[in-house]
């Protein structure tokens, strides 16, 4: 793409600010450059790691840093209750009461083989609420919800009135309420609980039944009134595609539902769809397959920072199902952000969890040590803990949600194995020891190299020290485009203002300074296990910095040429790079130069306006003492600026000083240009 700058200027200059290889070579900038990961190696490794870089987009470094798993953590596993057949036989989801009891169902067993409904406590004490007769439903295969009037509310897959399946209601002291006996024309077995929405009323899928025989989607109140279907699924359609929804639906923050669908659509392998509450609205964004997983058992979450995860069971890059999430605002395919491939466990069945401390907590239903499930631990950025590998005698087949209780303990159920061969209910608590308290050493503009070095509003920041994550090795940002204030349990705040954090480790973490930050001395704090002493930084109105080869080993300018993309750096020090010539159109990379107009706040990405991005930053670049004719600016990323140039025909040789500048503030004079 050419965006023609003509503004400030007697004549057009077309540039390139968008080529397919300066995009990938920005992206590995973001990814390995800009935030300076954690003083890695020689300007050589670095080199090795931009080259290989630029053969790769964005999703693939996605994919290729989610598939990294580590070893278990230390942690205490309990079995809280084993099923006989007798007090029940494969569990259900639990859910969390409020009166800090544990909720659940089982497929079958009780007293007339149909399935119970059972309340257990935090140290095990069980008891058997009620048993399914089949006149008021049977084999329950969803656990309950516990709705805003106290009681508890849930399906099951067969019997009632017509045999396939029910809705009922019953209360914390075992009283139940048959709401809806399924007929086949409004919807047949469901599989999966219904959600109380943000009307007060309930939504839920049945996996077959309606016009089509393929599942439906439905309303019903508190009273039983069950309104029309929403959709009736097409195993293959433009409007309603889809069948088989086992899962639950999932309200998102803006009001609509999402689902997911075990087969059907474009592919067959499932798909995730949207709808309304109103029934006329439904859209399917993706479509299973291409290597992202398929057949999904489990509904979709809406994380903190806003994306939506889910579970695909089978396939995958691993071959044995995948995480993904879909970034706001789900205009594009689902990235992947883990892939089993069974020693680290298989098959994920069960609805993620997102604990307090912002990680992803689930099951798998096989794989693992002894091929009979785990529990894991998934981080934001992809990297996977196996918590706990099931051996029989604990349990087998974990095919639910973990719930997390109010003690911080994660619970759950086996559907096979413990005792009995039944099942089980567990707790996991996860042991750690108290850490100490984060302490900063320094904060610098993250590109300047100089220790402490001035920071300014929207400028990346580095800040060094001890015990700031507890995430080894260190870890970026990955799952979207915008930036969390929290990553992994590290925040930092910044006169008090949340930064917008990008990397993380034990002695580095890098932000984007918040946009309203007042200048002069400015206390930076960071928390992870406790707060850290506040440490004093100096912030300016302007703060700019080039970014520079080798992490403060060289003190050259990292530098693009517009016409063939080349590495400008000098080729004698650093491999790989060429020297610039007289005349060359080169691109800078550079932060600390206020903010643009329109503006984008810290923390956001730049979006495209008029097919251009914000301007209103205007620096002048010197080379070797000069000015040279600075042909336009933009931000090209959060906190990043395009800055492009041409040397004079007359701008002589050798390593020249190159400095930018912004108002009376300048870049440091110590950074280099080699032109031959």
């Amino acid at each position: 793409m050419e965006v023609y700058i003509t503004p400030d200027y007697r004549k057009r200059r077309a540039v390139n600010w968008a080529s397919d290889a300066a995009l990938t070579y920005l992206n590995c900038l973001i990814h390995n450059r800009v935030m300076k990961y954690a003083n890695a190696g020689t300007s050589g490794g670095l080199l090795i790691v931009a080259q290989r870089l630029l053969n790769w987009t964005r999703s693939s470094v996605f994919l290729l840093c989610g598939l990294m798993a580590t070893a278990s953590h230390a942690q205490t596993f309990t079995t809280l209750a084993n099923f006989n057949g007798a007090n029940g036989y494969n569990p259900n989801a639990l859910v969390l009461g409020s009166d800090g009891s544990f909720y659940g169902t089982t497929q079958g067993g009780g007293s007339s083989g149909n399935g119970t409904v059972f309340k257990i406590t935090t140290s095990g004490a069980f008891t058997m609420l009620y048993n399914f007769a089949g006149s008021d439903g049977a084999t329950p295969r969803a656990g309950l919800i516990q709705a805003t009037d106290g009681n508890f509310y849930g399906t099951t897959s067969q019997g009632g009135v017509n045999g396939q399946g029910t809705v009922f209601k019953i209360t914390a002291g075992g009283t139940l309420t048959t709401l809806h006996s399924f007929g086949g024309t409004d919807g047949s077995t469901p599989a999966a609980t219904v959600v109380q929405a943000s009307d007060g009323n309930f939504y839920g899928t049945t996996s077959g039944g309606g016009a089509n025989g393929h599942g439906t989607v439905f309303r019903i109140t508190a009273g039983g009134t069950f309104s029309r279907v929403l959709a009736d699924f097409v195993y293959y359609s433009p409007n309603t595609a889809g069948a088989e929804p086992l899962a639950a639906l999932l309200q998102a923050k803006d009001g609509s539902f999402w689902g997911t669908t075990y087969s059907g659509g474009g592919s067959g392998l499932g798909l995730v769809f949207q709808t309304s509450a109103s029934g006329g609205y439904f859209n399917v964004p993706y479509y299973f397959g291409n290597g992202r997983g398929t057949a999904p058992t489990a509904a979709l979450i809406q994380a903190a920072d806003g994306n939506l995860y889910g579970t695909a069971s089978q396939n995958g890059p691993g071959g044995q199902g995948t995480v993904f999430s879909f970034v706001s605002p789900f205009a594009s395919a689902p990235q992947v952000l883990y892939a089993f491939a069974g020693p680290d466990g298989a098959n994920p069945n069960g609805t993620l969890i997102q604990a307090t401390d912002g990680n992803f907590y689930g099951t798998t239903s096989a794989g693992g040590a002894n091929g009979r499930g785990t529990v894991f631990k998934l981080a934001l950025g992809g990297t996977l803990t196996t918590l706990h590998h099931f051996a029989g005698a604990d349990g087998a087949g974990p095919k639910t949600a973990l719930i997390q209780g109010t003690d911080g303990n994660f619970y759950g159920t086996t559907s096979q194995a413990g005792n009995n061969g039944g099942g089980t209910v567990f707790r996991l608590a996860l042991n750690s020891t108290a850490s100490p308290a984060p302490s900063i050493s320094e904060v610098d503009n993250a590109f300047s190299n100089i220790p402490n070095s001035p920071i300014q509003a929207g400028t990346w920041v580095a800040i060094k020290g001890t015990n700031l994550a507890n995430t080894n090795p260190g870890r970026g940002w990955n799952a979207n485009e915008n930036f969390p204030t929290s990553m992994d349990g590290t925040s930092v705040t910044i006169n008090n203002k949340p930064a917008f954090v990008y990397y993380i480790s034990p002695t580095q973490v890098n932000v984007q300074a918040p946009s309203d930050t007042a200048v002069g001395p400015v206390n930076v704090v960071v928390t992870n296990n406790g707060a850290s002493a506040g440490f004093t930084a100096q912030l300016q109105p302007f703060s700019p910095a080039l970014l520079q080869w080798g992490g403060g080993q060289y003190s050259y300018a990292e530098i693009t040429r517009n016409s063939d993309n080349a590495l400008i750096g000098n080729p004698s020090v650093i491999p790989g790079t060429v020297a610039a010539k007289a005349g060359d159109i080169l691109t800078l990379w550079v932060t600390g130069l206020g903010a643009t107009n329109p503006a984008v706040p810290a923390g956001q990405q730049p979006i495209a306006v008029n097919g251009n991005f914000p301007l209103g930053i205007n620096p002048t670049v010197t080379v070797g003492g000069r000015n040279v004719t600075v042909i336009g600016t933009i931000l090209r990323y959060a906190g990043l600026y395009q800055v492009n140039i041409q040397l004079p025909v007359s701008i002589g040789t050798g390593n020249l000083s190159i400095q930018v500048l912004e108002g009376s503030y300048q870049s440091p004079a110590n950074v280099l240009l080699t032109v031959q």
